[in-house]
């Protein structure tokens, strides 16, 4: 357990990328580090493999939190200069490590990060949050994604020898049963929405104009899953709001993906008489928010088993809203389970969510409070 230190704490967030709006785990840093400066964190973040940036971009955001990002295409012993003269100059008293493979990787394997982050780190207390772990622990997967998996796993297992962390998180039950696997205990910590709630309620262009009397309205927030598919639960859910005197509206918000955008199309063809359907794309985040808050529930492309990962489920729930969970098609190999921890805004079918309909709790932006369970992990 790590000894205590006093306040103010300093923390570096260490990721992938940082560009805003374009990598899901640089605004989970730059949300937690805005928060836990407000509650008086001395934060600061670092970009280790950046591809949104040319050359190193060094630069003061955030109000003041210090960051660094360093370009994917730089030489990496340039990279680990600048690092090391970055992390010399803030000091922190912790570096967490927001881990994804892929972030580092287009294959996945990480091996040679074993010993470039063990040298970037050495000697500093560390946090470990895994976002991802390996893959192959679904049925789904062949040989070829086992045996990337596999090799994922050695080298996590090496890098946490390395870096020998002071705390380890990561954001779901099947995560945690993974790294069990190799001796590694991870607390888990909830992820926040990366939408902050806007106080402001006005209409936003392109929003469906229907009578909120006769239409439930669903949405999809960014990627939509190549696998995700939209049958059977879209042909129930139209008959199911039809018994309960209801249409359906969906819409869909934020950079679906170009295999999102075509089953969007088939689908506004297929159910033209039945469903109004909307897309309205890539939004700003105060925009994005007053479309959540216009929603009567969100519709989660990413499979039960891991819808505790899944962002675009966060903002969801930060803005009250109750979810349908349409996928439940990712199998656990024998021994695996999946427990999304009994969230009550969470449903599996159309059925249930309609009985619940119309359901929302208060908005609430759960960044600080997630800042505050890692800060009671941390500081002691």
């Amino acid at each position: 357990m790590p000894e205590s230190i006093t306040a103010p704490v300093k923390i570096l967030f260490v990721c992938g990328g940082l560009e805003a709006g374009r990598d899901g785990v640089g605004d989970y840093c730059r949300r937690i580090a805005a928060a836990g400066r407000a509650l008086g964190w001395q934060p600061s973040l670092l970009a280790i493999h950046d591809p949104a940036v040319q050359n190193v971009e060094d630069q003061a955001s955030l109000a003041g939190v210090p960051m660094l990002r360093l370009a994917r295409g730089e030489a990496w012993s340039e990279r680990q200069r600048r690092a090391a003269e970055f992390i010399a100059a803030q000091q922190p008293d912790w570096v967490s490590l927001q881990f994804v493979c892929y972030a580092l990787e287009p294959n996945g394997v990480i091996s040679r990060w074993v010993s470039r982050l063990g040298e970037m780190l050495a000697g500093r207390r560390v946090h470990l949050m895994f976002h991802e772990v390996w893959i192959g622990a679904s049925t789904e997967y062949g040989i070829r994604e086992r045996l990337v998996g596999r090799a994922q796993r050695r080298s996590i297992r090496r890098l946490a020898h390395r870096l020998r962390p002071s705390a380890m998180h990561t954001s779901n039950h099947l995560y945690q049963q993974l790294l069990a696997e190799i001796g590694l205990r991870a607390g888990r910590l909830r992820l926040p929405g990366n939408i902050p709630i806007a106080t402001e309620r006005t209409p936003v262009a392109g929003f469906p104009d229907v009578d909120r009397a006769k239409h439930w309205i669903g949405g999809i927030f960014g990627t939509i899953h190549p696998r995700w598919l939209p049958e059977p639960w879209l042909a129930e859910s139209v008959r199911l709001a039809g018994e309960r005197g209801r249409k359906l509206a969906l819409v869909q918000f934020g950079e679906a993906g170009g295999v999102g955008r075509e089953s969007w199309a088939r689908l506004a063809v297929r159910y033209r008489d039945r469903v109004e359907f909307a897309i309205l794309g890539p939004r700003e985040p105060g925009e994005i928010s007053r479309i959540l808050g216009q929603l009567d529930f969100g519709v989660a492309t990413s499979p039960w088993a891991l819808i505790e990962k899944s962002g675009a489920t966060a903002a969801f729930l930060d803005h009250g809203l109750p979810v349908l969970v349409t996928r439940d098609d990712w199998k656990l190999r024998a021994g695996y389970t999946a427990d999304p921890a009994g969230d009550p805004l969470l449903f599996k079918s159309p059925a249930a969510l309609f009985r619940a309909l119309p359901m929302r709790s208060t908005p609430m932006d759960r960044v600080s409070e997630i800042a505050r369970e890692l800060a009671r992990e941390l500081v002691l």
